[in-house]
């Protein structure tokens, strides 16, 4: 579950996502097996930055209905993250991917790199699985340097 993988997702003609099903079918747009969520509002352009570059980073794009299909929530309600008093953004955090799972979801990224201290009891209490941007870094970082 690494971006990486994320941005290569291969296309499934079954999609079976609620929301999502019903739009590309009215339009006859590409189909993919995954649906991903990106949890912004943490600095509320993060989650901009990252969909941006989710966007611009897709070589094998030739048509805008190759792109990977992203539900974004901007939710500046979240806490602030640092201080003695950062844990008080999870229960905010897990209600945002809570409402992109209903939304049909099938994976999320936190656009804040200092809430990943957290990202087992988020993972914990939400059933779709985290694409970690630490992970992400540390396993680009490896295959660059080795």
């Amino acid at each position: 579950g690494k971006l990486v993988d994320i941005l290569n997702i291969q296309q499934s003609d079954r999609l079976r996502f609620s929301l999502l099903h019903r739009v590309m079918s009215a339009t006859g747009q590409s189909h993919y097996s995954e649906l991903v969520a990106i949890i912004g509002g943490m600095g509320p352009a993060a989650g901009v930055k990252l969909q941006e570059l989710i966007v611009s980073r897709r070589r094998d794009v030739k048509i805008d209905r190759d792109h990977i299909p992203v539900l974004a929530y901007t939710n500046p309600q979240i806490p602030p993250r640092t201080g003695p008093h950062g844990d008080k953004s999870v229960p905010e955090i897990i209600r945002s991917i809570k409402s992109m799972e209903r939304a049909g979801a099938t994976r999320y990224v936190l656009a804040c790199n200092t809430v990943h201290i957290y990202a087992k009891e988020i993972q914990a209490s939400v059933s779709i699985p985290m694409i970690s941007l630490i992970e992400c870094t540390v396993d680009h970082t490896i295959k660059v340097l080795g």
